[in-house]
């Protein structure tokens, strides 16, 4: 049997749940009420030490939780020797992401982040080439925070998919400059805005706001290459982008054909697949891009 342990403090994915995994142990450390599971069936431990202490190692542990807590959860399972899939934003710095890829090197254990399908996006900024100037906004309203991360930010939240699109379509940051809007009820930046430079001399603009009042929520993205032009618009769909106009010129490119959907995915990782889409390292970008701007915006804030 394929053993699965589960460490989460927040709401589960269906196929935890339903019956779709066979799953030997939880943990709900950090959850305040945790959720109904057969106890029956696999124990629930207090605290992730308790459960990764069992003599019988699980042949997988799935992370479900807020993005701060992936670097411990994730080290002390490749250190007791076990595989480990998580949630995206992968964590709040690019410093801890780089811990957990090379624990995860270190210790010689596979590892796969839950993440968009980036295809599309690598695929036009290769065709792009050189991207000599850019454009992107998002646009979300006051009830759209998502989850709450600590010390985290709008762009760990609504947010992410468009960051993770920017991050696969422009490759790294190499300078930001800017500003953040005055803080939400909830902890959280109500918007900002960043100058962002590129490591080929490119630069571009990236501005959200959640407080839209102006367009409708959504996003869009316009970029200029020295092959040609990009730009895309849609909106935000839970974990993913929903695209509703794709325009290029220079070169061939279209709305992209869905892909496998997250749910198979999952369901083929909890049967113990290596899933060439949840690759850890454009997880790191992503997570890369948002800690880059963060820390130059909050210094001059």
């Amino acid at each position: 049997m394929y053993r699965i342990a589960v460490i989460s403090d927040q709401a589960l994915p269906a196929a935890l749940v339903d019956g779709t995994a066979t799953i030997s142990a939880w943990c709900f450390q950090g959850m305040a009420a945790a959720p109904r599971v057969n106890t029956d069936a696999a124990p629930v431990f207090a605290t992730v030490d308790a459960l990764l202490a069992e003599e019988k190692k699980p042949d997988l542990v799935v992370i479900q939780t807020r993005t701060g807590y992936h670097a411990e959860y994730a080290i002390k399972a490749f250190q007791a020797g076990c595989p480990v899939l998580c949630n995206g934003p992968l964590c709040l710095t690019g410093s801890a992401a780089w811990q957990i890829l090379e624990t995860a090197r270190y210790t010689g254990q596979p590892f796969q982040v839950q993440q968009a399908d980036l295809h599309f996006w690598r695929e036009a900024g290769a065709a792009l080439g050189d991207v000599s100037s850019f454009h992107a906004w998002a646009r979300g309203t006051d009830g759209s925070a998502g989850e709450r991360f600590p010390d985290g930010g709008r762009l760990y939240t609504v947010f992410y998919p468009l960051v993770e699109a920017l991050s696969a379509l422009l490759g790294p940051v190499e300078t930001v400059s800017g500003s953040l809007s005055e803080t939400s009820p909830e902890g959280l930046e109500t918007g900002g805005n960043a100058r962002i430079g590129l490591p080929g001399g490119g630069t571009g603009y990236l501005d959200w706001s959640a407080l839209a009042s102006d367009v409708p929520p959504g996003f869009s993205i316009e970029v200029d290459g020295a092959n040609g032009s990009l730009r895309v618009d849609g909106t935000f769909d839970g974990d993913r982008l929903s695209l509703s106009n794709v325009e290029t010129i220079g070169f061939d490119g279209s709305d992209p054909a869905p892909g496998p959907g997250a749910e198979e995915l999952l369901h083929r990782a909890l049967r113990g697949e290596l899933v060439p889409e949840w690759a850890p390292f454009p997880a790191l970008r992503a997570v890369e891009w948002i800690d880059r701007i963060y820390s130059r915006l909050r210094q001059g804030s």
